[in-house]
């Protein structure tokens, strides 16, 4: 209407509409400059219609390939806009148009300028509405560039701008959002985010934000954690049931299918991806080629993994079925799904014999590898160059095969799969470590504060009775009963900070930073698997840690379990420089027998770190257990340096010359107080002696034998 009212033809050709938009403009203005009193606003309205007409040329421009110009026109567009306040919003909407101009023009860099153009006039403005916007929008370029790193960093901004508003369902968004550019860039801080995300929307009551949150969380967790992942699966598909939503809950089902399979446990992923395909009424005798609408893409997941289980299972036939069946659902929906049932459709046929057929979905994978959209996904490309890289070689095309075997390498020489695992896998252990740290205080603190209220309830009742009573006498007695409950107090109070102590020296941050530094060379040195290992182990050790110093007493089964972690780690970390044997004598029970949590531990590492330091072949550390009456003896024996040696003294810092003698580590003190400690409240002897043998030490712990009967 717009352009009929000026005279703009309707040729579509460029040359037509620049002279006629040019000759409208300057009518406009004319008439503008002509409107006396009502000058103002008849500008204002000059400027509104000059903007949509310099937005039908720069259409224009656009449509017959001319970035160039088409720049020009919504740059015009956009500087009439800039003149009111009331045309901002059309504003924003322009500055997308002119960046996807400026891009093709120009390049990804002029687009990234435009947006930081019209973000500085946002922050001068103080308009956070538009300069979310903005920045969302110039992320969303950053992210199709693969520039995750400056994606992420403009994300951040926004998420300062969402931490100073109410929206909770803005946090919740920009948190999913992060967590797919860290998933994109290979960062483990994508678990972070969506868990975030997760918090955010379950106190909220969002169903659709905690799904999709769920979602990314079980993408982190199908890497590391089976046990926390299959609760979140669970906790996903709840939610879904009581949204009512089919879709949800068959993403779900596929979900916790795709989880099975992973574990090789294919009547299980059968069994839950069959009850996705029950939830949209799909069956495969009557499949049909109707549109799907919504549906769509959960029915292709689904049926590419049901596909998939088949194969596990060993039924090739039944599996093309549903691949196929996959394929057509894609083909019947206008959206481009990001379902690939072409690398597996392929591997069936030429499993079969039936080279052209898999050579003819070998290269549709390879095609759609290639998409701009796809080329990200690495999974594709090296299940898509293996299988032509198979096909080729059989019909005798080396050439062919040559350069698929060598794109199949590339693909595969990524780390960055493995990289995430590891990252993920440290991330969570870091958190739940975090966690049980902070319950382990709460508890203290609860305990402390409950202890200090009782204490004042007998306080409050000793002075009602010297009230009631005779002064003198119940006097008396107060002053013995508060003592004697101030001792007992103090007493406990001690022994807390002792084990507390000890627990922080037995696990110390250097034992940590360097179990870490190790996972880490034996990720630069490319051996993932050495790293699993190690960090699987010191995952347990941390759980067995934290988990016996909840009590003072445990069974010595648990303890040298314990310490056998340990010994484990720090042999690994030097290099196999030592071995160790734990015995238990024959009339010992280890699951009866209880002893105060990892007491020997400060005396094995004084055995690595000081008895291995200085010894030039391979050592050997031997913890021995054996009964003498009443007494439990820890024995722990080095063939190391010994204790005179000066290797051994320069390992462990020198003596104070004002005070003679041998420097004593700080985990021999507590262990020497928690010693006292147990002598004091089972009224038997308990501690230890240095015994230096002609090659090592040997350290000689007693305590009182304790039975859980």
């Amino acid at each position: 209407m717009l352009t009929r009212a000026a005279q703009v033809p309707n040729t579509g050709k460029p040359e037509d509409m620049e002279e006629a938009v040019g000759d409208a403009v300057r009518a406009l203005d004319n008439l503008a400059s002509e409107a006396g009193d009502q000058s103002e606003r008849a500008q204002e309205l000059a400027d509104s219609l000059v903007m949509e007409l310099c937005v039908r040329e720069a259409n224009t421009f656009w449509l017959a390939g001319m970035a160039a110009n088409a720049v020009t026109s919504y740059r015009q567009a956009l500087d009439r806009g800039d003149r009111s306040h009331t045309l901002k919003g059309r504003v924003h909407d322009l500055v997308g148009n002119l960046a996807t101009a400026k891009r093709e023009a120009e390049g990804p860099e002029a687009a990234i300028k435009v947006y930081d153009e019209y973000i500085k006039k946002a922050v001068g403005a103080k308009d956070s509405v538009a300069l979310r916007d903005l920045l969302n929008r110039q992320s969303i370029l950053c992210q199709e560039n693969r520039d995750f790193e400056q994606a992420i960093a403009i994300m951040e901004r926004v998420q300062a701008i969402d931490d100073r508003g109410s929206d909770v369902q803005n946090k919740i968004r920009t948190s999913l959002k992060l967590s797919r550019l860290h998933e994109m860039a290979g960062s483990p801080d994508a678990y972070t985010y969506a868990r975030t995300a997760y918090e955010l929307a379950k106190k909220n009551d969002d169903e659709y934000l905690l799904l999709q949150a769920c979602d990314l969380l079980i993408g982190s967790f199908l890497a590391t954690d089976t046990a926390q992942c299959r609760i979140l699966l669970q906790e996903a598909l709840n939610t879904a049931v009581e949204r009512d939503k089919a879709t949800d809950r068959a993403t779900f089902h596929d979900r916790y299918g795709r989880f099975e399979m992973r574990l090789r446990h294919w009547d299980e992923a059968f069994k839950q991806l069959q009850q996705g395909l029950d939830v949209l009424g799909f069956k495969l005798s009557a499949d049909t080629d109707g549109p799907m609408g919504k549906r769509a893409k959960p029915l292709a997941e689904l049926l590419l993994d049901m596909g998939r289980c088949y194969k596990g299972k060993g039924d090739p036939e039944q599996a093309l079925n549903y691949l196929l069946a996959c394929e057509r659902t894609i083909a019947n929906t206008s959206m481009g799904l990001p379902v690939f049932p072409e690398p597996d459709i392929g591997e069936l046929y030429l499993a079969q014999g039936n080279t052209p057929k898999a050579l003819q979905y070998g290269r549709a994978a390879l095609a759609r590898a290639d998409e701009e959209g796809n080329k990200e996904n690495l999974d594709l490309e090296r299940r898509a160059t293996l299988l032509m890289y198979k096909v080729l070689k059989d019909q005798g095309d080396s050439k062919g095969a040559l350069a698929m075997h060598e794109r199949w390498t590339n693909a595969m020489g990524s780390r960055r799969d493995e990289d995430f695992k590891l990252g993920l896998q440290r991330k969570q252990l870091t958190e739940a470590f975090t966690k049980k740290e902070a319950e382990m205080l709460e508890a203290n603190v609860r305990r402390e504060v409950e202890r200090e209220n009782k204490e004042k309830e007998r306080e409050a009742r000793t002075w009602y009775f010297v009230i009631g009573g005779t002064i003198l006498f119940l006097g008396a007695a107060v002053v013995v009963f508060i003592d004697r409950r101030r001792r007992l107090a103090r007493f406990e109070k001690e022994a807390a900070q002792l084990e507390t102590q000890a627990l922080r020296s037995q696990m110390n941050p250097h034992f940590i930073f360097n179990a870490l530094n190790s996972i880490n060379a034996f990720v630069q040195q490319n051996e993932p698997d050495k790293a699993a290992s190690y960090l699987s182990r010191f995952a347990r050790l941390m759980r067995l840690v934290l988990e016996n110093s909840r009590q003072s007493e445990v069974p010595l089964k648990d303890d040298l379990d314990a310490l056998d972690a340990y010994l484990h780690l720090e042999r690994t970390r030097t290099g196999e420089k030592f071995d160790y044997r734990i015995e238990v004598a024959e009339d010992i029970d280890p699951e009866d027998v209880m002893v105060p949590p990892l007491v020997a531990q400060p005396f094995v590492e004084n055995a690595i770190w000081h008895g291995m330091s200085g010894k030039e072949e391979r050592g050997l550390i031997t913890l021995s257990v054996s009964r003498k009456g009443d007494q439990l003896l820890f024995a722990i024996e080095d063939d190391g340096v010994g204790r005179n040696s000066p290797k051994r003294m320069a390992s462990m810092g020198a003596p104070d010359p004002g005070k003679g003698g041998k420097k004593t580590s700080l985990g021999t003190a507590i262990t020497k107080a928690r010693l006292d400690l147990v002598r004091q409240q089972k009224g038997k002897d308990a501690g230890f002696i240095y015994v230096d043998l002609p090659q090592g030490t040997r350290v000689e712990l007693t305590l009182p034998f304790s039975s859980a009967l």
